[in-house]
């Protein structure tokens, strides 16, 4: 029982983690510190918009 909301909780911490990394690369592109490419940064956009589905996902259907 309950096993959404572990999951739900799980996909929260790595929203919390993509946003620490994004807020230090923000801090690397304001001091000019070598960056990545332009692709990595493109997939590194989708993935809390990816989370964030499926948080809201596992929040209304509760599948397991």
């Amino acid at each position: 029982q309950g096993g959404w909301l572990h999951a739900k909780i799980a996909l929260v911490v790595l929203l919390t983690l993509t946003h620490m990394h994004q807020s230090r690369a923000v801090r690397q592109f304001a001091a000019d510190c070598p960056r990545r490419s332009a692709r990595y940064w493109r997939m590194m956009n989708e993935i809390p918009t990816v989370l964030m589905m499926l948080i809201v996902i596992l929040v209304v259907v509760k599948p397991f």
